[in-house]
């Protein structure tokens, strides 16, 4: 190969990985709904981070850096000895749901949400929803929803709240609420383990979620514009939702945040159970609750499109009510009014399943649903929020009740 042919090859190359001018295509490349806040920040621990890459160790970094200083400071301010700190905090089901549960599940959230909700976002333009004369106005909401899921303003804003909201927590929790390995002693002082839970540990779950929230904002506003543009539906299509049902399937997308919320609300409960002996029974509604609560949270979304698909209802009704009433008419007219008797033969005749073809694009219309749901995806996502419990059910329940049902189930 001649040096000639090299550069141009080398020329070639670079040109294939330069991003495109397209925005749609730009934010395809770097993953539309993949990025956060602190993307920038966080590519640069151990192992780089992209949205197809390094992830599970960025998980792993965040969880040590969250959990690993508290072990060791806990054991220093027992002089390197299991004694009544460090045991305190080897007990906190609460410090291991909170950095090695929820923290990692909030970093790989990026792919398994991320991904899909991107692939529903550019699956409007892969289904053929959206015209050719409004793709620019497209490309450019592709293009402004990137800059606001890698907003550094979003990033400063999220990190100010909350240290303004530990601080705020730090003085009107009361002191018993605060676990030992916190305090140095019986007072209030924070101890080393401590104030790395309150500045680096507890920052970094809040952070992580609240970024999170930002990017279903972000979400939400990229749906609302989506329902403003006029992009084509069916009120005949067959999953009762305009088209629109793949848009449902973004409940489930969010599966490992509700995991996260699950496994911090879990942990809080474990601690009551363990450690002050209340019964699982009490937290059925605070448990229901949060499951509740993730459901709305993430379902609220599709929930923009509800004008649209009002409106696409109504003009179906109109349109294929008034079809199917004129195709009615003919229909008896020429098989009923006509023929005194009905020979069986005409069962055969192209006019009866073409009535009923019709028939099931109107019934499809009269079943249209308000918003783009899927009730698998809502079953998912409830799941996911309340797998975390599990553990918790075990720690409640009596070994010896435990080990009668493992008997009986072996012999």
């Amino acid at each position: 190969m001649t040096h000639s042919e090299f550069h141009e090859g080398k020329t070639s190359r670079n040109r294939e990985l330069e991003p495109t001018d397209d925005p749609l295509n730009r934010a395809k490349a770097i993953h539309l709904f993949e990025r956060g806040p602190f993307s920038s920040v966080l590519a640069r621990l151990p192992g780089g981070r992209s949205a197809d890459r390094g992830l599970e160790r960025q998980a792993i970094a965040l969880a040590l850096i969250s959990w690993v200083p508290l072990l060791l400071a806990s054991l220093g301010q027992d002089n390197f000895r299991f004694g009544a700190s460090t045991t305190a905090l080897l007990t906190d089901f609460g410090a291991y749901a909170r950095c090695l549960g929820a923290i990692p599940l909030l970093v790989m959230a990026d792919r398994v949400c991320g991904g899909r909700l991107n692939l529903i976002a550019h699956n409007f333009i892969d289904a053929g929803m959206v015209r050719d004369s409004d793709r620019p106005r497209f490309d450019a909401l592709a293009d402004s929803t990137w800059r606001l899921c890698t907003s550094l303003w979003a990033a400063v804003v999220i990190i100010a709240s909350v240290y303004a909201l530990l601080a705020t927590l730090l003085e009107v929790i009361p002191q018993g609420e605060i676990p030992s390995w916190h305090r140095s002693g019986e007072a209030r002082t924070l101890s080393l383990a401590g104030w790395w839970h309150l500045l680096v540990s507890a920052p970094l779950l809040l952070a992580l979620f609240m970024a999170w929230m930002w990017r279903l904002l972000v979400w939400t506003r990229f749906l609302w514009r989506i329902a403003r543009l006029p992009i084509r539906l069916c009120a005949a299509h067959p999953d009762r939702a305009g088209g629109l049902k793949f848009v449902g399937y973004s409940v489930r997308a969010f599966a490992p945040i509700g995991a996260a919320l699950g496994a911090v609300m879990a942990g809080r409960i474990a601690n009551h159970v363990w450690h002050t002996g209340e019964k699982l029974s009490n937290f059925e509604v605070t448990a229901g609750g949060v499951v509740g609560v993730v459901l709305l949270l993430f379902g609220a979304p599709l929930l923009t499109f509800t004008l649209r698909l009002m409106q696409e209802w109504r003009e179906g009704l109109s349109s294929y009510g008034r079809l199917a009433g004129q195709l009615g008419f003919q229909f008896e007219d020429k098989w009923f009014y006509r023929h005194q008797r009905v020979d069986p033969g005409v069962l055969e005749a192209s006019d009866f399943s073409a009535a009923v073809d019709l028939s099931g694009y109107a019934s499809n219309v009269y079943d249209l649903r308000l918003a783009p749901g899927d009730v698998k995806s809502f079953i998912v996502l409830a799941g996911a929020t309340a797998i975390p419990l599990l553990p918790v059910i075990l720690i409640a329940a009596p070994v010896d009740v435990l080990l009668k049902e493992i008997g009986a189930i072996l012999f």
